[in-house]
C-alpha cells in the first residue's frame, strides 16, 4: 500500500518534466509557482556552494586566473536546460507547424540565455560580495602563501 508523500515523490528525471508539464500542458497552476520559488532557492544554495568549493580547488593549484572558469562553471547549467528542452519538444510536445517549433526553440534559447547569464553571475557574486567566501578567500591564500 502506497502512503501519500510516496506518491507525490517525484523521480530525478521527472522534476523539470513536471515543471514543463505544469507551464506547457496543464491548465492548473496551483503548485507551480511554489515548486519554482523552492526549486530557485535550492538553485541558488547549490550555486554559492560550488562557487566556494571549486574557489578552493581553484587557488590551491595556484591558479589565479580561475574567474572565467568560475563563471562558466556554474553556468553550463544551462546547457543541460537546453538538451532537456530539446528533448521534451520530441519527446512530450506534439508541435508540427513549423512557425510554432521555431516560436518554442526561440523562447527556449532566450530562456537559456538568461539562465546561463543568471547562474554565472549568481556565483561570481557569491564569491565577490558575500561575507563567507570574502573571509575564505582569504583563509585560502593566508594558507597558501604562508605554508606553502
Amino acid at each position: 500500500m502506497k502512503v501519500w508523500s510516496e506518491s507525490l515523490r517525484l523521480d530525478k528525471r521527472d522534476r523539470l518534466l513536471y515543471s514543463f508539464g505544469m507551464v506547457f500542458l496543464s491548465h492548473q497552476m496551483y503548485f507551480m509557482f511554489g515548486f519554482l520559488f523552492l526549486v530557485f532557492i535550492i538553485l541558488l544554495i547549490t550555486c554559492s556552494e560550488a562557487a566556494v568549493l571549486l574557489c578552493y580547488f581553484y587557488l590551491c593549484a595556484e591558479d589565479y586566473h580561475w574567474w572565467w572558469r568560475a563563471f562558466f562553471t556554474s553556468s553550463f547549467t544551462a546547457v543541460y536546460l537546453l538538451i532537456y528542452t530539446v528533448h521534451y519538444f520530441f519527446a512530450k510536445l506534439q508541435i508540427t507547424g513549423t512557425a510554432s517549433a521555431i516560436l518554442y526553440f526561440g523562447y527556449t534559447m532566450v530562456m537559456v540565455l538568461i539562465f546561463f547569464l543568471f547562474t554565472g553571475n549568481h556565483r561570481m557574486t557569491s564569491l565577490f560580495h558575500l561575507y563567507l567566501p570574502h573571509v575564505f578567500k582569504k583563509r585560502v591564500y593566508y594558507f597558501i602563501f604562508y605554508f606553502f
